[in-house]
């Protein structure tokens, strides 16, 4: 793992303390993300709070009247202060990233991503989703992301895991066991 990976996880993990105390886990999460989706999107935001030949005063004086606006919890807004302040702003999407699994870990939930050739009807996708949680013994959440490569069926990938319904997989599997049969009567033949 990488240093600034470490130190990303350090943070998260401190923001998730706090915010159990506060009991707002889920608030201070959404609000994390939405101020990391405003980090990454404006080029101009990022450079202003990151840009260490800026005076800090004027990065502070741009990023408390921007915090001012949004309306953050003041703890939230207190920590988006401190990584500014320490120069670690640029962190931030690795902190976001980082304080979303520790909450699934605390909460027992898993994501991954579904991968179709075409969208699942919502009530497939929910049969497929509690397939999942049933056979991982956890809330699995995907996501899905459409596949032009797939020709039909889908890929499910969670924790390091490959659920293989595609059409290719499936005539994979159905080559191997011809394969395997007709290898095995060869050999019978032979004997």
């Amino acid at each position: 793992m990488l240093q600034s990976d470490l130190v990303a996880q350090r943070y998260a993990t401190a923001l998730l303390d706090i915010a159990a105390e506060l009991q707002k886990i889920d608030s201070i999460g959404k609000e994390l993300s939405d101020f990391c989706g405003l980090f990454r999107g404006s080029l101009e935001l990022s450079t202003v709070l990151a840009n260490p030949a800026l005076p800090m005063s004027e990065r502070k004086r741009a990023q408390d009247a921007l915090l001012a606006r949004l309306g953050y919890h003041p703890m939230l807004s207190n920590f988006l202060r401190l990584l500014v302040d320490r120069g670690r702003i640029r962190l931030l999407p690795r902190i976001d990233e980082a304080y979303r699994r520790a909450c699934d870990r605390r909460a027992g939930r898993v994501r991954g991503v579904l991968r179709s050739a075409a969208p699942l009807s919502a009530q497939h996708f929910e049969r497929l989703s509690k397939a999942l949680s049933r056979r991982l013994g956890r809330e699995v959440i995907l996501e899905q992301r459409l596949d032009p490569e797939l020709l039909a069926g889908f890929h499910v990938q969670v924790e390091g895991l490959m659920f293989d319904g595609s059409l290719r997989g499936q005539l994979g599997r159905l080559e191997e066991q011809l394969l395997s049969r007709t290898a095995a009567g060869v050999r019978t033949e032979s004997e």
